[in-house]
């Protein structure tokens, strides 16, 4: 069961990845503990032990990311200082082993599912989706210089992203791993898909810078496999 749990926090961090088209966005640390009960807090009213067993499993979970994130430097340098088809062995390795041990789900979501109400875990999700919608909507505002009506357009935009993205995300527990392949395609898609849509919403130079951030999101990702 941990097992699956790190599979599906190592999937949720490359979803987020495909689903958020922003350079910025690929730039962000993950939050710390103290940071993500915070913003749990302003989604559900959490009780004292509830507050206890996430921070338990928030305080693991940042240690399985920092020990990853270690195997892949090591990873990375044994590929450097080896032949260019080592280099690409070792990192392929260090993909692979992200997703072993551990227990996962960024935000925690799944393992959250043990210790929130049913009613609880529907506001928290539906936070969560506002919360990477202003988010994403703020930077392509700074970076795109959006005006006052392109802003309501985009927004409507990611708003409908963001839920046909959800659907996906709930039926990807129980999948196995040829079937989460499909899925990212169909993440892609869906990225791809709405970043159409949003560039019919822009002017010529607005479209270019877009297209930048977008190339420079996708260099990013291969960089992280």
């Amino acid at each position: 069961m941990k097992r699956v749990y790190t599979v599906l926090f190592v999937l949720s961090l490359i979803v987020t990845a495909l689903l958020i088209s922003s350079p910025a966005s690929a730039q962000r640390e993950m939050p710390s503990v103290d940071e993500r009960i915070e913003e749990l807090n302003k989604a559900v009213d959490l009780t004292a032990e509830q507050e206890k067993k996430i921070r338990e499993l928030y305080e693991e979970q940042a240690n399985r990311v920092e020990e990853q994130a270690s195997e892949r430097r090591s990873s990375r340098r044994r590929g450097r200082e080896g032949s260019d088809s080592g280099g690409r062995s070792g990192g392929r390795e260090g993909g692979n082993r992200m997703g072993r041990g551990g227990r996962g789900g960024f935000g925690g979501d799944h393992m959250l599912e043990e210790i929130l109400t049913a009613n609880q875990m529907d506001k928290y999700r539906e936070h969560q989706s506002q919360q990477r919608t202003e988010r994403s909507l703020e930077r392509y505002k700074d970076q795109l210089n959006l005006k006052a009506d392109q802003l309501d357009e985009v927004k409507a935009i990611l708003v409908k992203q963001s839920k046909e993205s959800e659907k996906l995300m709930a039926g990807m527990r129980d999948m196995e791993q040829e079937d989460r392949r499909a899925m990212f395609e169909k993440f892609r898609e869906i990225r791809e898909g709405y970043n159409k849509e949003i560039a019919k919403v822009l002017d010529k130079e607005q479209q270019k810078k877009f297209e930048e951030m977008n190339a420079e999101m996708r260099e990013r990702f291969r960089g992280r496999q």
